[in-house]
């Protein structure tokens, strides 16, 4: 027998988050077009892990800046489509988590909440979406801090690929290996002139 939260969620399955703004997609349509098929991510991972620094990692970076803020964009679409509703598409969210969280905002407080939150597919995707942009914008951060402390390229391509698979270890990583980089190399101070 399906339980009412369950019906509930395969009713979500196909949803249309974009609807209000003419997108029909459904948000598994919106994912595998922009996170699978296109690749615009990976394209600025790629310039910030393999583009050598000088004028060229400038270039890089403003890329991925680029797309990390096209990502916002469709992150905050999103968002409002979850918690403002003005497609076509209520969640009952009380029904959903069994009497337990009547609004979106609600699941935020615990772990059962957040549980019940990503259980809904448009809110999992846009949560997927808010770590590819941060993530993304965790490895500008890297870059550019890597370019003035003069941190190896070859250093920086798996640390960027940890940031980029699994966020917070990547950056710790890097703070790691930096730390071991500039004690075996300081870098040398200009002197004013």
């Amino acid at each position: 027998m399906v339980t009412q939260a369950e019906a509930l969620r395969q009713a979500n399955a196909d949803y249309a988050s974009l609807a209000w703004l003419g997108i029909t997609l459904t948000d598994s349509q919106v994912f595998d077009v922009t996170l699978i098929k296109s690749p615009l991510v990976l394209f600025a991972w790629a310039g910030l892990a393999l583009v050598p620094a000088g004028r060229y990692k400038n270039i890089a970076i403003n890329v991925a800046q680029l797309v990390g803020l096209l990502f916002a964009v469709l992150y905050v679409c999103l968002l409002v489509d979850g918690f403002m509703e003005p497609g076509s598409k209520r969640i009952d969210w009380a029904a959903l988590s069994d009497g337990k969280f009547k609004t979106p905002f609600d699941t935020f407080y615990s772990l059962e909440g957040i549980q019940t939150l990503f259980s809904v597919k448009s809110a999992c995707f846009g949560g997927w979406v808010h770590y590819v942009v941060f993530d993304l914008w965790t490895g500008i951060y890297i870059t550019r801090d890597s370019v003035e402390n003069n941190f190896p390229q070859l250093l920086l391509i798996p640390v960027l690929f940890f940031t980029m698979m699994l966020g917070p270890t990547g950056l710790l990583m890097y703070f790691i290996l930096k730390t071991i980089w500039l004690a075996l190399f300081p870098l040398k101070k200009v002197k004013d002139v």
